[in-house]
């Protein structure tokens, strides 16, 4: 028969269990202890996938001499100028650029509608204002150009440039390039023509005159340049417009000093007579007195007069500086000569006192579109929000996304089963500790 085991021997047993167990615990502590420190280390540390992605810096290059580079073309310098031959010389491509006036680049006077010039003869008829796709920038040899103070020099024109506020100048020029003719510096003459139109355009083509095929003619230390003029006239009674009677050889700009020695950089720039020039026979009188009184030709005045605009182009009240004649810039090589610079925008508003009559019956004036080809409209700038509609804004939907484990591993960095492994170990020895055995506990009962 076995023997029972005593009682001191079963405490005993079980205190060397307890000690077991208590040591277990105490080594799966130390584990999980490790594993929580783990993921801090870890994350300080970027994964292989972040290095990947992470750039290396490279070494910065040595940044270039300034000096070495190649110096910028300063658009105020030109090419050195050709000596001027003594004998008559063959023109080819000589260049001629006018303004015209300021009057022909702002805001109508009636504070909706612009003036500005075109390449070409219109495809309007007079009565109603041009669109977009009725505008051209460059026909033929006749381009239409933007001065532009950022440049130091003038770009081609697009169909926005002429939109100015009140008293602004919008600078455009007419360029007629590829002109034929010779010039002699010694004789002290010239003739140069060239070919092609361009229009001018009041209250947006309400009404407008080309002006075309232009010659320049020197001597005698004096210039004039001539055109055929067409357009569309008006009845400022009933409204009707028709095609004018073409002009051939009209008279539109004079120089009274225009020598040899203005030649110097194969060109000149001068500007066309007007101050106290006299005009007669048009239906508004010209008004003679100021700084600023004068007139255009009186060939030309009495052409555009009869088209209705002649105020435009001679004093009629008042300060008008705006009418007066731009200067006129020819280049007898296209690469040579004289380089134009952008005119300076006006300072103040000039005191307007325009009698120039405004084309008949404003209110019928309408726009109208060239069939088949859309009109491009600026998009308009969206409203300012209200408070109200401020407020009636959903809000940004914003959503948190779990952080991803490091791979492999849980949460807690995956020392979860050393926690609950050294809690239950603890639990087991507290228990061979704390509770006895049945047989034990049924001996004391008995005793």
């Amino acid at each position: 028969m076995i023997a029972r085991p005593t009682p001191t021997a079963v405490a005993s047993w079980r205190r060397v269990v307890a000690v077991l167990l208590a040591v277990g615990a105490a080594v799966a502590l130390a584990i999980g202890l490790v594993g929580a420190l783990t993921p801090a280390s870890s994350a300080a540390e970027p994964t292989g996938a972040a290095d990947a992605t992470t750039t290396e810096p490279t070494e910065p290059t040595e940044p270039t001499d300034p000096t070495e580079s190649t110096e910028p073309t300063d658009p105020t310098e030109s090419t050195e100028p050709t000596e001027p031959p003594d004998e008559a010389t063959e023109l080819t491509d000589a260049v001629l650029r006018w303004g015209v006036t300021r009057e022909a680049n702002t805001l109508a006077h009636d504070g909706v509608r612009y003036s500005f010039p075109g390449a070409g003869t219109s495809e309007g008829n007079g009565g109603e204002a041009i669109t977009a796709a009725q505008w051209r920038q460059r026909v033929g040899d006749v381009s239409i150009e933007k001065g532009d103070p950022a440049l130091g020099g003038y770009r081609p024109a697009t169909w926005a440039d002429h939109v100015v506020g009140a008293g602004g100048f919008s600078d455009h020029q007419i360029v007629f390039a590829g002109g034929t003719g010779s010039v002699d510096p010694a004789a002290g003459t010239a003739r140069v023509a060239w070919q092609g139109s361009a229009t001018i355009f009041f209250y947006s083509g309400a009404s407008l005159f080309s002006l075309t095929d232009p010659v320049l003619e020197i001597g005698d230390g004096r210039g004039v340049v001539t055109a055929t003029l067409s357009g569309f006239k008006s009845s400022q009674s009933g409204g009707v417009w028709s095609p004018a009677p073409v002009a051939k050889d009209v008279v539109v700009a004079t120089f009274s000093a225009l020598g040899p020695d203005r030649w110097e950089d194969w060109g000149f720039t001068a500007a066309p007579d007007y101050r106290g020039v006299r005009v007669a026979d048009v239906a508004v009188p010209q008004v003679r007195g100021g700084d600023h009184w004068g007139a255009f030709p009186q060939p030309f005045v009495s052409y555009l007069d009869m088209l209705g605009s002649g105020a435009f182009w001679y004093s009629t009240g008042g300060s008008q500086p705006s009418k007066v004649a731009l200067p006129v810039t020819v280049q007898f090589g296209a690469d040579e000569g004289v380089v134009p610079q952008p005119s300076p925008q006006p300072t103040d508003l000039p005191t307007v006192d325009n009698s120039a009559p405004p084309p008949p019956n404003p209110d019928e004036v309408v726009t109208v579109p060239a069939p088949g080809a859309p009109v491009p409209v600026a998009a308009a700038a969206p409203p300012a929000a209200t408070a109200g509609q401020v407020l009636a804004r959903p809000m940004t939907e914003m959503r948190l996304t779990a952080a991803t484990p490091p791979s492999g591993r849980g949460s807690d960095g995956g020392s979860g089963w050393a926690w609950w492994g050294a809690s239950a170990l603890l639990l087991a020895a507290a228990a061979l500790l704390l509770i006895p055995p049945a047989g034990v506990s049924a001996t004391r009962r008995a005793g």
